[in-house]
């Protein structure tokens, strides 16, 4: 083909695609904001993300109140969430937020977004001087929790706010549906929650010792440096940022650990402890319901709380990792203790660097908030995962008599209920009555002395057992005997090796 014929033959398909281009956006500037809702949800349904995205963004362009534009807001931020654009998301829920200023809608907006931080991956790369989350690149490797946590809460406690000011006038709520209207309490209630929750992320109520490490220890004069932020925080190992041995709660001048109470009045500075009694006391004052469906919720999520920090499971897994000078000293301090013997209102705890044995104050104390949500609102929804929680704290101090017990009120009281079945109730009775026997390894012993076996049992009365005599080295010497596969190396080099 000659230079000129293909000249001819671009111009003719630049031509036949300006024409394809113009005829699609006729298409488009016909469609109705009907069809673009229709093809925006046909699309998020057929998974279709990046088409659906652009049609709820050509539903919010043409008709930017449409009635369904809180629908396509949150739908545009779901598609770019599962398209991994998560910059994008974050300036589309602004953009959610833009749009519902000054109206009932901002205070859904502001928990909407505060949401979002929590769940957006909370990792990135510091490259170019800028944090490019959720990619692992060239760059310096971030955590971005504390950042993200600080923002997240600053939002929430805005939708709080807002719930508050439109539950106070409820003249300003008459552009919502008559439903959303009277729903509009509990609504400012479920928000309370879900700042209480997020409240509670990162730190020492996780499940997760590297928090505890920064939450117990505080960080070192080392440190890490950062992404612009003083909440961003390098990859390095745990041990480089903290003190070596935790400290745990404060102790006051009588030597008496220091816990948080509730303070008068709510405040975006308060530590995280206050905040947490604070709003859970809230959404207990706010409740309005006929089974007290909130209040059960709030002691229950008190107690479950209190028991993340304060119960056995935290310290017997904190004192297994915790090693240092060539042994585990916490292990040591917890074997002192006898979990069993503990009253109901008392708690091993780590204070002042030292585990002892306290009195947990009332807004703390795990088994007398459990037994609240059981006793006084047994309607409220949550009281036979309570009652069941009660049984499991006292199996976890060894109490397994009291524990038994609950289980057996919790199967008589609530036979219906998933938490009486036969994977939780009734399996944690048949953990406990289960027959147990562990023979430990014991030392070398002398020839012609008695053999000694270190045996631990539980529900056993006796123990039968056999004893083979073995040529221990007759058997060292076939091992050394036997000739070595040239593939697979000596099969006996690790015997003879330690066992000698």
């Amino acid at each position: 083909m000659t230079r000129k014929g293909m000249l001819r033959l671009v111009a003719g398909l630049t031509l036949i695609g300006l024409i394809a281009a113009t005829s699609q956006l006729a298409f488009t500037a016909n469609e109705t904001a009907a069809d673009l809702l229709k093809k925006a949800d046909k699309a998020f349904d057929d998974k279709n993300y990046r088409d659906a995205a652009e049609a709820y963004q050509g539903l919010l362009k043409a008709e930017p109140k449409h009635e369904k534009w809180e629908h396509a807001s949150t739908r545009i931020v779901q598609c770019q969430l599962r398209l991994q654009l998560f910059d994008d998301a974050l300036e589309s829920a602004e953009a959610y937020l833009k749009r519902s200023k000054g109206l009932p809608q901002e205070a859904r907006a502001e928990r909407f977004v505060g949401n979002l931080w929590t769940i957006i991956p909370h990792w990135g790369t510091r490259s170019g001087g800028e944090f490019h989350r959720g990619k692992w690149q060239q760059g310096i490797q971030m955590r971005s929790e504390r950042h993200d946590k600080k923002i997240a809460i600053s939002h929430l406690e805005k939708a709080r706010d807002l719930y508050a000011k439109f539950d106070a006038n409820r003249d300003l709520l008459k552009s919502l549906p008559e439903e959303q209207q009277q729903n509009w309490h509990n609504e400012r209630s479920d928000c309370i929650f879900v700042l209480a929750s997020t409240v509670s992320r990162w730190g020492i109520y996780e499940n997760n010792y590297a928090y505890w490490h920064r939450f117990w220890a505080e960080r070192d004069d080392f440190m890490a440096d950062t992404a612009g932020e003083e909440d961003f925080d390098e990859y390095y190992s745990d041990w480089q940022w903290r003190r070596k041995r935790p400290i745990g709660l404060r102790l006051d001048n009588n030597g008496k650990p220091i816990f948080a109470t509730a303070p008068k009045k709510y405040g975006s500075g308060l530590q995280d402890d206050q905040k947490l009694l604070f709003l859970l006391a809230e959404a207990r004052e706010l409740d309005t319901t006929d089974t007290k469906r909130y209040t059960g919720l709030s002691w229950y999520r008190q107690a479950m709380l209190s028991r993340a920090r304060f119960g056995m499971d935290r310290l017997h897994q904190y004192a297994s990792m915790y090693y240092e000078g060539g042994k585990y000293p916490m292990q040591e301090d917890l074997k002192e203790i006898n979990p069993w013997e503990l009253k109901d209102g008392q708690a091993v705890v780590l204070a002042g660097g030292q585990i002892m044995v306290v009195d947990l104050p009332k807004e703390w104390d795990i088994i007398a908030n459990l037994r609240t949500v059981v006793g006084d609102y047994a309607k409220s929804g949550v009281a036979d995962e309570a009652h069941y929680s009660l049984g499991l704290y006292f199996q976890s101090r060894q109490q397994y008599t009291t524990a038994l017990k609950t289980y057996d009120d919790v199967i008589a009281k609530y036979a219906d209920s998933i938490w009486a079945d036969r994977h939780h109730a009734q399996e944690q009775k048949r953990r406990i009555l289960e027959k147990q026997v562990l023979i430990s390894n014991s030392s070398m012993q002398l020839p012609g002395s008695p053999i000694e076996l270190q045996i631990s049992h539980r529900n056993t009365g006796k123990i039968w057992f056999v004893a083979r005599k073995v040529n221990h080295e007759g058997f060292l010497r076939e091992l050394r005997d036997e000739d070595a596969d040239d593939r697979r190396g000596f099969r006996g080099f690790y015997a003879l090796s330690n066992w000698h």
